[in-house]
């Protein structure tokens, strides 16, 4: 070997050095000429071979155009994949709500309200009253007629008593609290009639659910109030039926 060849070979060996300290992502793959000439370097990560100047390796400013291109590509691939999902994810719930709407459009019907005469829309299938205010008066009338059902059929209802009638004939005094009932403690509203406390009301002494028969001999005037009260007392604490 002789002395240029020598040279050559120390300054090669000095940019591989230099190569390795500035640039540990990098190992030389050849091509030196000199100190300010091109090099060739392999990427270490990716095995990509491309060519920089030793000015940029002393300089540090070299990176992997292949690691930059992958991780570019891997990006714009998951900007993709995420806009990907909105859409389905968009999709996916404006179907469903066109299926919702459809089933709801289809449930639709138009029902004929069973206390006033109405037609309505519902979607509810049990639904057979327009408002809430024709559902109380429905349940309230098939109550009333499934009690005087019952009455008649055990033939223990006496048409003939009224509350006016009762009234007149205990001249307005309640039975149970022995005070003045009131025929005008009322109100309507919305076309209801809403008794007050001291309304009077038929009271039976024995009750009919306990084989007491709807006559004169077994009805008395009370209050509203009395006449609850009583039945309350009486069912939860079992007192005597004549209080």
């Amino acid at each position: 070997m002789n002395q240029y060849t020598s040279k050559a070979f120390n300054r090669e060996a000095n940019a591989i050095r230099t190569i390795e300290e500035r640039t540990p992502e990098f190992e030389y793959a050849g091509g030196f000429t000199h100190c300010d000439g091109s090099v060739l370097l392999r990427c270490k990560k990716c095995g990509h071979v491309q060519s920089r100047s030793m000015i940029s390796v002393r300089k540090q400013a070299v990176g992997c155009e292949n690691c930059r291109e992958q991780e570019a590509r891997a990006k714009q691939e998951e900007r993709e994949s995420i806009e990907r999902r909105k859409k389905e994810r968009k999709e996916r719930a404006e179907a469903n709500r066109v299926m919702k709407e459809t089933e709801m459009f289809l449930k639709t019907r138009l029902v004929e309200c069973e206390e006033c005469g109405e037609i309505f829309t519902t979607r509810n299938e049990r639904q057979v009253c327009c408002s809430g205010e024709c559902s109380k008066k429905r349940l309230n009338r098939i109550a009333t007629r499934r009690k005087d059902a019952r009455v008649a059929l055990d033939k223990r209802i006496d048409k003939n008593i009224t509350t006016k009638k009762l009234y007149a004939r205990d001249g307005g005094v309640c039975w149970i609290c022995g005070k003045m009932c009131d025929m005008n403690d009322y109100k309507e509203q919305d076309g209801v009639v809403i008794c007050g406390n001291n309304y009077p009301s038929v009271d039976h002494v024995v009750p009919i659910c306990d084989g007491g028969e709807d006559s004169w001999q077994n009805v008395r005037l009370a209050h509203r109030i009395c006449n609850s009260i009583r039945y309350n007392i009486e069912k939860f604490y079992s007192l005597p039926k004549n209080f």
